[in-house]
């Protein structure tokens, strides 16, 4: 009888270790930010706080970072429906040669809408950053450049070693 009361106290243990561990990845920490707009949010304000910038600068890019987002949306969903537009043209049995160009046309268009707006974004931090601001922005920008340069190499590697065997053509 205790040789089987020993083994159910050792399951027992076993599955509550199992239960409370697992429940101990299940969620996040609480000092990380949950959604990706609460990680956002959190960038911002760590942006804030690393450049000083004072309530004016603050302001100044929030109304620059609102209305780049307010035309970008705009953009963005013209060129969605270009695409969708140009998809459907080159799916047909007979090829419209002349809607096919003009569709690219516009397409190319509205890219160069958003490169020039993505430019006119930059010209504007520019006025509103002092030159040690910018200097600083920069090399954060270059951190952040290289972060993702090592995680694009780190999934390079796993491909390359046969991490992602699933998605190989065969």
């Amino acid at each position: 009888m205790k040789a089987k009361t020993k083994k159910i106290l050792i399951l027992t243990s076993v599955i509550s270790l199992v239960c409370f561990t697992s429940s101990l990845f299940a969620q996040p920490p609480e000092d990380e930010p949950q959604t990706f707009k609460e990680k956002r949010k959190q960038a911002i304000e760590d942006f804030t706080e690393e450049l000083n910038l004072t309530a004016e600068q603050q302001e100044e890019i929030k109304q620059q970072r609102s209305e780049q987002l307010k035309e970008n949306k705009q953009i963005h969903e013209q060129l969605r429906v270009k695409n969708q537009q140009l998809r459907k043209e080159l799916e047909k049995a007979e090829l419209d040669q002349a809607k096919i160009n003009s569709l690219i046309a516009e397409i190319a268009d509205l890219q160069g809408q958003q490169l020039r707006q993505r430019v006119d974004g930059v010209v504007s931090m520019k006025e509103i950053l002092t030159p040690e601001q910018e200097a600083q922005l920069k090399a954060r920008m270059e951190e952040k450049r290289q972060e993702m340069r090592e995680e694009k190499g780190a999934v390079g590697r796993r491909w390359n070693q046969g991490g992602f065997k699933g998605f190989r053509a065969r």
